[in-house]
């Protein structure tokens, strides 16, 4: 089925025209195609060739921003239901603690020193951590970490070659 595409209508806008559509449409928030109908609604009120009531309908309809997607709704991370989850959660990794490897480790201490303010089995891990810190089976320096975080490896390779030149 071959569908009509009558409605539609190409422009070849000149590039300082193109560019004052952008502004005007960027100045109200819109898009450049609903700044064009608003100028081609306008010109045909003005012309007599729309009526006031279907003038005023399509200037409303095309002057509020066109959203490309819905919005999704944000979850509430504190929720009764996801700290529920996240509570079992940290147990599970409890349990585990002695079971994994040091990067996984790492991973969820991270997570637990976000979490400590809100979940006390994050506080637990964090104290798992330090007890197995002192019986040196695991290093981590979470201060350390954070900072180190921030930094740019590239930068600090750098700083290396130039101190070794």
């Amino acid at each position: 089925m071959v569908r009509s595409r009558e409605h539609v209508i190409y422009l070849c806008l000149k590039p300082e025209v193109r560019f004052a559509l952008m502004a005007k449409a960027a100045r109200e928030k819109i898009s450049m195609a609903y700044q064009a109908h608003l100028y081609v609604i306008e010109g045909l009120y003005r012309d007599g060739l729309l009526d006031e009531e279907t003038y005023h309908y399509l200037r409303q309809e095309y002057s509020k921003p066109k959203l490309r997607h819905e919005p999704k709704p944000t979850p509430q991370d504190n929720s009764e239901e996801k700290l529920a989850e996240k509570r079992e959660i940290y147990r599970m990794v409890i349990e585990q603690w002695l079971e994994h490897d040091e990067k996984w480790r790492e991973y969820w201490i991270r997570k637990a020193e976000n979490d400590r303010d809100i979940i006390p089995e994050a506080n637990e891990i964090l104290k798992m951590a330090k007890r197995i810190n002192v019986e040196g089976e695991i290093e981590i320096d979470l201060e350390a970490e954070k900072n180190a975080s921030h930094k740019c490896p590239v930068q600090d390779q750098r700083k290396r070659l130039r101190n070794s030149i």
